[in-house]
């Protein structure tokens, strides 16, 4: 598991309603990937840990992933 990952864990932990009981599964949270990256490499221990602790957890791959380089024009793919 990456370093930030644990970090991310710990904090879900330990600060005081981050992870109420319920809270967490009222907060949506979209994970972005970078430039020919993938929602299934770096990111995806990310959104583990994070659906872990209760929230609800988006990872879309977007356009201007590895395999999909800009098929769309950039503003599309805001």
């Amino acid at each position: 598991m990456r370093w930030w990952v644990s970090v991310i864990s710990l904090m879900l932990a330990v600060v005081p309603g981050l992870a109420a009981p319920g809270l967490a599964q009222t907060i949506g949270i979209v994970l972005m990937h970078g430039k020919t990256g993938s929602p299934t490499t770096v990111i995806n221990q990310l959104a583990i840990a994070l659906q872990g602790a209760g929230y609800l957890v988006e990872a879309p791959e977007m356009c201007w992933s590895r395999r999909r380089i800009y098929d769309r024009p950039f503003l599309d793919c805001l």
